[in-house]
């Protein structure tokens, strides 16, 4: 815009001296907008450069099958899920509603489980059945424990 404002500016100063008058309105601009775009795409290049980016580290609900998670509020129960919370690749929380894989099967809250499968939006858990498939926390390695 500020290319723009001051090309047109130009125009209109230099058609003053030259002819004595402002061009009409629509010529002015449309040599302005023409003469803008180089300069924008000049300049613009070089902000671009400068900028900040937005990242993003989006992860699929698959990729939570296979993870350990805590149950956090309630009890899950057969056809009455509670809510848990697990932690992806990234290391970051999310929080999914979980419910027992075996009919049986009560997850108290605090519990840790193994997410096996999804169904709708909703996933089945047995118990953890290692202490070495800890849930993890703050560092994304610590569910590995033989980092690469």
């Amino acid at each position: 815009m500020t290319a723009f404002g001051l090309i047109g500016f130009g125009i209109q100063s230099l058609a003053v001296r030259t002819i004595g008058n402002f061009l009409p309105r629509l010529p002015a601009m449309g040599g302005a907008f023409v003469l803008s775009l180089p300069l924008v795409r000049f300049f613009g290049g070089i902000l671009g450069r400068i900028m900040p980016k937005d990242e993003t580290e989006a992860v699929t609900e698959q990729s939570f099958i296979g993870r350990v998670a805590v149950i956090t509020t309630g009890n899950a129960r057969a056809g009455s899920p509670a809510q848990g919370k697990v932690i992806d690749h990234y290391g970051q929380a999310h929080y999914v509603m979980i419910a027992p894989d075996q009919e049986d099967d009560v997850f108290p809250q605090g519990t840790a489980v193994l997410l096996v499968s999804q169904q709708g939006a909703t996933f089945t858990a047995i118990r953890n059945p290692s202490a070495v498939l800890g849930a993890r926390t703050d560092n994304p390695d610590s569910n590995n424990p033989h980092p690469s």
